[in-house]
C-alpha cells in the first residue's frame, strides 16, 4: 500500500482522536476522520489497547501549509445549512487551520456525528482558492 503523502504521521486510532482533540479551538463539533491503514508494522501505540486500530493521518504538529496561497473552505451539507457555508480565508493553512475550519463551520448543524472525511478543490475566485469538505455521518 502507498503511503499518502498527506498522511506523514502513525498513531493508534484512540491517539489520533486525541490528538485532533487536542488543537480544537472551540466545542467538539466534528469527527476527524481521514486517515488510512498503516504500512508501519513497527508502530508501538503509547496505550497497549490490544484492540487499538493504527493508521496512518497528518501530522497535526507540522507548521508545513497543507495547501499554498489564500483558500476557504465551504460546507455544503443538508445536516449544516440549507446553502453552502463559507469560512474565513486563511493564507497557507496547516492541517489545525483546516480542522478549525472545519469544526467551526459545523457550529449551526445538529452536532450529531458529523465526519471530516477529505476536501477537494473547488474554484478560484479573486485569488482565493475554494476547498469543499467532504462530510459524512
Amino acid at each position: 500500500m502507498k503511503k499518502n503523502k498527506l498522511y506523514t504521521k502513525t498513531y493508534s486510532y484512540e491517539e489520533l482522536t486525541d490528538a485532533v482533540d487536542s488543537i480544537l479551538t472551540g466545542p467538539k463539533r466534528v469527527i476527524f476522520s481521514m486517515f488510512s491503514d498503516t504500512t508501519n508494522k513497527t508502530y508501538k501505540p503509547s496505550k497497549t489497547d490490544k484492540d487499538n486500530w493504527i493508521v496512518d493521518a497528518p501530522d497535526f504538529t507540522s507548521t508545513t501549509p497543507v495547501i499554498e496561497g489564500k483558500v476557504q473552505f465551504m460546507i455544503d451539507y443538508w445536516r449544516v445549512a440549507d446553502e453552502p457555508v463559507l469560512s474565513e480565508v486563511y493564507l497557507n493553512p496547516t492541517w489545525v487551520d483546516i480542522v478549525n475550519a472545519c469544526n467551526d463551520l459545523l457550529k449551526d448543524g445538529d452536532g450529531n456525528g458529523v465526519f471530516l472525511e477529505g476536501f477537494r478543490k473547488s474554484k478560484t475566485t479573486k485569488g482565493v482558492t475554494v476547498y469543499e469538505f467532504c462530510i459524512g455521518s
